[in-house]
């Protein structure tokens, strides 16, 4: 319930100031605990206008001037103080699900490249082979040799070239049996090996064409 003197004080100065601004005020004023959505339904249930256009009036601070940082009521009551640690904060090591990829993600610590923060989550499963082989080169790729992305052991990851992983895809790898897996990636990787060979064989065979062609 409000007072008379309550809902007075709100008809006047909902003309000035905005709803979440409006509950501060009013709650230091009156000493009460409103929050914003009280506050609200109370404007609309005694129909109390703020009579504005929606444009900012000269002269008229925002409602949130000066709050920057305090714990308040309404949309500000979740602001952390200075030197709080967030109650969600995972630790280093954490682990959690991309949601884009579906790939295992831990939380290490690396300053994050894109944000500048000391920490980063990374794919578990590179975190695990770089830990014992070092970077992934250049082209190359780690493939789960069961396609199973959750079963990371290093014995079941096997660092393959893009191409060799093209062909594996190509030839539905996680739709087959396991008992023939294996088969299917030694045939990628012997395919591979051949389709560079033949298309080495044609540069060398295009250039020395053109090189007795320049002499002729």
């Amino acid at each position: 319930m409000y007072t008379s003197e309550q809902l007075r004080w709100l008809q006047i100065w909902y003309k000035h100031w905005h709803i979440p601004y409006l509950t501060v005020r009013f709650n230091a004023r009156f000493g009460t605990t409103k929050t914003v959505q009280q506050i609200k339904s109370t404007l609309h249930n005694h129909r109390i206008s703020s009579g504005r256009t929606g444009r900012f009036q000269k002269g008229i601070p925002a409602w949130n001037f000066g709050t920057k940082g305090q714990h308040l009521t309404g949309k500000n009551r979740t602001s952390f103080l200075k030197g709080n640690i967030p109650a969600n904060l995972k630790p280093v090591g954490a682990e959690r699900i991309c949601s884009k990829d579906g790939y295992v993600l831990i939380k290490v610590s690396e300053r994050d490249p894109h944000t500048g923060f000391a920490t980063r989550y990374k794919h578990k499963h590179i975190v695990l082979w770089e830990s014992k082989n070092g970077p992934v080169p250049n082209g190359m790729t780690l493939f789960f040799a069961d396609g199973n992305k959750l079963n990371i052991k290093l014995s079941n990851l096997i660092c393959i070239s893009r191409a060799v992983l093209a062909r594996i895809n190509q030839m539905h790898y996680h739709d087959q049996p396991d008992s023939i897996k294996p088969i299917i990636l030694s045939l990628a990787q012997l395919k591979t090996i051949a389709g560079d060979r033949s298309r080495k064989k044609t540069s060398n065979i295009q250039s020395s064409f053109f090189s007795q062609e320049g002499r002729s």
